[in-house]
């Protein structure tokens, strides 16, 4: 008998009933696999927030104090996996917080990319911990990203703290009749200042220790003032306005960009610079400046000054006529000086309402600590820390000048305490490793660490009393250099309190090259003059902080690295 074959017509009909088959099967199965991804990733969310729940418990009294409460805002979840402390998704997924994300990708499918990193909130009072954490997970090759949100218990971080916090303007203000604080004093200006010898009015914030200057018992705020000259700029070239000068900009640019969160815990405050030959009368409100960081006027350190003057030059807020300013003497007085001079600068912060602190007793070795900002643990990446911290790295003392992605540059702490002190070179006077100082630091000082280093861009430039920055090259292609380590440019940060005059990379003149004195002024000097060395270093992205070090990155307490 003859085989009969499937007809044309058989074959169409065989083919619209699995068309129609599979129109009614893929569905089904393309729901069980979203449904399944949104499993895993539901899984991996209980995870991560068991991991964060135990990591708060860890972070309970440094957060939220003995007995009050406290939140933390500023991690994400990418540097909670780069510490070990959250597991990494495994399966070519990549989970992050909406902040990590192009801004684009998430707006196109609804989502907002402002929203807050993660919320750990504390209450020791009633002992509870909440958190709150939105996260977006991308399969790799994909761009439609799986948002979730993996807690909604939380009402994020608010660092404008309730009652149950140590305010800091009552911790100030109820020590009135402590010895330290020889009654404050109620000033016309409606602050109060504090006055006699207060040796406990220390606060650490953001890598810097700050003194208390003065406290408002009405708006419950608080002005603090570096410890230490942080930099040396010139006040400016050829103005009266200190909105329009130097300092202004080198304060809120260079500086306000190295302090932590400073939307929170910075106030936008009146710096008066009124001209004032009187330090001993308040300022009229005359010439006003509104912004983030000032300095202090003459009348202020005034008040202050048995305690504020450390025998540094550095400049003060004051206009004291034409193109002239006040500033504080190496012998803790007021004077006068061109505005084009170059001395010390210490910034000057308000902080914001009923700021609070939560440890610590105002001592220089013990200061007070702001809730939320919180030493590092051990297994840090030492680049997500703040600029400022002091770091002890393979038995010298540094502190952070600058962090990124990509590296973290330290600064010593003091000049190196070399055989002699070196002549900057023979014949150049452009720095580079051929240089007598280059050739110190590539052959002696670089050699036991230089696994731990990477290269980065330095500048050498040049500065005149003219010059309206202190913080970038005039000419970069021929005034930058790519090496691991260096030495301080003129206007680097935390490169201006030292027992011993250094070299730096800036030129004064064709012929000259600036050293920083001691006193915190500059001097131009030729290149067979000596001095001594102040290295730069910069550490890989990857260094962390020792697992076991329990420092608290002050200068009593340095983090340990290596």
């Amino acid at each position: 008998m003859k085989n009969k074959g499937f007809t044309l017509v058989e074959l169409i009909g065989v083919l619209v009933i699995m068309g129609m088959l599979l129109l009614i099967v893929l569905p089904a199965t393309s729901g069980l696999m979203r449904d399944n991804e949104k499993r895993k990733y539901s899984s991996y969310f209980d995870v991560v927030h068991e991991e964060i729940e135990k990591y708060a418990r860890t972070q309970r009294d440094s957060i939220g104090g003995i007995s009050g409460e406290g939140c933390k805002d500023s991690d994400t979840l990418s540097s909670l996996i780069e510490r070990g402390i959250v597991s990494k998704y495994d399966d070519k997924v990549i989970c992050k917080t909406p902040n990590e994300f192009n801004e684009d990708i998430l707006t196109s499918y609804g989502i907002d990319p402002t929203r807050d990193y993660i919320n750990i909130r504390i209450d020791n009072k009633n002992g509870l911990i909440k958190t709150s954490l939105s996260m977006i997970c991308l399969k790799e090759g994909k761009t439609k990203p799986v948002y979730i949100n993996l807690s909604e218990n939380s009402t994020g971080c608010n660092l404008y703290v309730p009652e149950v916090m140590n305010s800091l303007v009552k911790r100030i203000s109820d020590s009135g009749s402590v010895e330290y604080y020889v009654a404050g004093e109620n000033a016309s200006d409606g602050n109060t200042y504090v006055t006699g010898n207060p040796l406990n009015n220390y606060v650490w914030y953001s890598g810097k220790m700050w003194r208390i200057v003065s406290y408002n018992n009405n708006d419950k705020t608080v002005k603090l003032v570096t410890d230490d000259v942080i930099s040396i700029v010139t006040y400016h070239s050829d103005s009266n306005n200190y909105g329009e000068s130097n300092i202004y900009t080198w304060l809120n640019t260079n500086f306000l960009r190295t302090l932590k969160s400073p939307e929170k815990y910075v106030m936008q405050s009146e710096w008066i610079y009124t001209e004032s030959s009187n330090p001993g009368v308040v300022p009229a409100k005359t010439n006003i400046k509104q912004a983030k960081v000032g300095m202090l006027n003459n009348y202020e350190y005034n008040k202050g000054k048995n305690y504020l003057g450390i025998s540094k030059n550095f400049w003060l807020l004051s206009i004291n006529g034409t193109n002239q300013a006040s500033y504080v003497d190496s012998s803790n007085g007021i004077s006068t000086a061109n505005v084009a001079t170059f001395y010390g600068v210490r910034p000057s912060i308000v902080l914001s309402t009923n700021i609070a602190f939560s440890s610590g007793n105002g001592t220089r070795s013990n200061p007070y600590r702001l809730v939320g900002d919180v030493s590092a643990n051990g297994g840090t990446l030492l680049n997500s820390r703040y600029s400022g911290e002091y770091v002890n790295f393979y038995g010298t003392d540094y502190r952070i000048m600058d962090t990124s992605y990509e590296y973290t540059v330290l600064v010593a702490v003091d000049p190196l305490a070399t055989p002699a002190d070196i002549g900057f070179h023979n014949y150049d006077n452009v720095y580079s490793r051929n240089t007598l100082i280059g050739e110190y630091l590539d052959q002696t000082w670089k050699v036991p660490i230089e696994d731990k280093l990477r290269t980065r861009s330095f500048c050498r430039m040049l500065i005149t009393n003219t010059t309206s920055q202190t913080t970038g090259c005039i000419d970069p292609d021929q005034n930058v250099i790519n090496e691991p380590v260096a030495i301080p440019k003129v206007g680097d940060m935390f490169t201006a309190d030292s027992s011993r005059e250094y070299w730096t990379l800036t030129n004064a003149s064709s012929d000259k090259i600036y050293v920083v004195n001691s006193d915190c002024t500059l001097t131009a000097v030729p290149i067979s003059h000596r001095s001594s060395i102040r290295p730069v270093i910069v550490v890989k992205n990857d260094v962390r902080i020792n697992i076991t070090d329990s420092g608290k990155g002050t200068p009593d307490s340095p983090y340990m690295i290596g």
